[in-house]
């Protein structure tokens, strides 16, 4: 639905729980030159990121989804112990679209996090 890959080991066993990490539809250099001409530090962008999408989930969405910056892309962690029917997970698949679009507009920017 997001277009775009799970994250696995070379193994192929981290998909073997009910836990996956699914990346997030951002274009990472578009967003490190937004916050970068916005005054953020390049390697600042991640975190920034990462803790803005925390809040605005929580804040706009009425919900909590785990979301990291990891090996220079944004990610997702999504469980079959939450996430518990298909439209669960729809739900969840068009509402991280929605932030990863808001993110790519810059709204993050200028935004410190309260975690």
């Amino acid at each position: 639905m997001l277009g775009t890959r799970v994250l696995e080991n070379g193994t192929g066993t981290l998909g073997g729980c009910c836990m996956v990490n699914v990346a997030l539809p951002v274009d990472g250099a578009r967003v490190h030159d937004v916050g970068v001409k916005a005054g953020v530090e390049r390697e600042d962008v991640g975190t920034r990121v990462r803790d803005w999408m925390g809040e605005v989930l929580v804040k706009d969405y009425d919900t909590f989804m785990q979301t990291m910056f990891y090996a220079g892309e944004w990610w997702v962690r999504l469980s079959a112990q939450v996430y518990l029917e298909l439209e669960d997970f729809v739900w969840a698949g068009e509402t991280l679209k929605r932030v990863c679009k808001r993110v790519e507009s810059g709204e993050w920017v200028g935004v410190k996090s309260k975690l």
